[in-house]
């Protein structure tokens, strides 16, 4: 029979995923803003082009996956359920800064930001549960 969740069990869940997302935003804003200091990327509120902001796709894919791995290991119980919640507070977190922070961006970079949360959550999940050899 099921037991009941032990109170604990659910703070342990919502450490686990609020340490994703810490995970997710400490990477991702560290990286940012050495890209700027270093004058790759323009100042806060600056104009960008194309190019870069493929740069920021591409570093994101390993942030999301650190943050899922980070998730599913601080998780109590069904590390996979506890990286998609985290995929789903990251997309609307990275939908809302970026529809905020960069009003010219192209089309495609919000679409890509959901994607790469969505799926390197569930990619950092599934490295954190594989077998090891």
């Amino acid at each position: 029979m099921n037991e009941p969740t032990k109170p604990a069990s659910w703070w342990r869940s919502i450490l686990a995923v609020l340490a994703g997302v810490l995970t997710n935003l400490i990477t991702t804003v560290a990286i940012d803003s050495t890209l700027s200091a270093t004058g790759i990327f323009p100042p806060p509120g600056g104009s960008m082009s194309a190019n870069l902001y493929i740069l920021a796709l591409a570093y994101r894919f390993p942030a999301a996956i650190i943050a899922g791995y980070v998730t599913a290991t601080l998780a109590p119980r069904k590390p996979m359920s506890h990286a998609l919640v985290l995929a789903v507070i990251l997309s609307f977190g990275t939908y809302s800064s970026a529809v905020a922070m960069h009003p010219d961006r192209p089309i495609w970079y919000v679409p890509g930001l959901i994607a790469i949360a969505m799926l390197c959550s569930v990619i950092g999940e599934q490295i954190r549960v594989r077998p090891r050899k």
